[in-house]
């Protein structure tokens, strides 16, 4: 059975809580992270998201991925790459994933949903998210929580390639090439490119 129900929160909005509830189980969406969410889910999301919407909420929030990545503070240039991808929706959730600090919530997914003014794929999809929490919370002991990166290691890792690079020491690496014999001529040419180029 599930029960969705109206609860105020501290600073005095109210939100949405949902619960799915048996013999057994009580789960809170808060508790459970948007990586939770299995691929059949992300798919209907994206079947629901994916569509452009023209008319903008009543807030004048886009009600497609875009108004979700701009309320999720993802700015133009993500924007313009989440374009490109075959399922912007998968693809802006896969990114959500990955984010260094907190990931958000499910329950602040579909809070983000309702002030886009998609209630629809709010109610389509929570009985998937339900289903989603309760597999993610009862295999729980098997996740290991990674540890949390401050911004100034993200500035700091954005040039490393290796941990040996991380105190600013040139590095060097070896290459090698391998080839079939009737190739001795292209990789001769390679050679001598990188060579040039100040590869040696």
């Amino acid at each position: 059975m599930v029960n969705t129900s109206l609860v105020p929160v501290s600073d005095g909005r109210i939100v949405r809580e949902n619960f799915v509830s048996n013999a057994h189980t009580r789960i809170n969406l808060f508790d459970v992270p948007v990586t939770a969410l299995r691929t059949r889910t992300r798919d209907h999301l994206a079947l629901l998201l994916d569509p452009i919407k023209y008319l903008p909420s009543e807030e004048g929030h886009q009600r497609d991925w875009r108004g979700l990545a701009d309320f999720l503070g993802f700015r133009n240039q993500h924007t313009a790459f989440l374009a490109t991808q075959r399922s912007a929706t998968v693809k802006l959730l896969e990114m959500l994933g990955k984010q260094v600090g907190e990931v958000i919530s499910l329950a602040e997914l579909q809070r983000i949903l309702g002030i886009i003014d998609r209630w629809d794929v709010i109610d389509d999809t929570n009985q998937s998210f339900l289903e989603d929490a309760e597999i993610f919370l009862s295999a729980k002991p098997m996740f290991v929580e990674l540890p949390e990166k401050n911004d100034t290691d993200l500035d700091d890792d954005i040039n490393i390639l290796t941990n040996d690079d991380a105190p600013g020491l040139p590095q060097k690496y070896d290459a090698f090439v391998l080839f079939a014999d009737e190739d001795i001529e292209y990789a001769t040419e390679l050679i001598e490119r990188l060579e040039d180029s100040g590869f040696k």
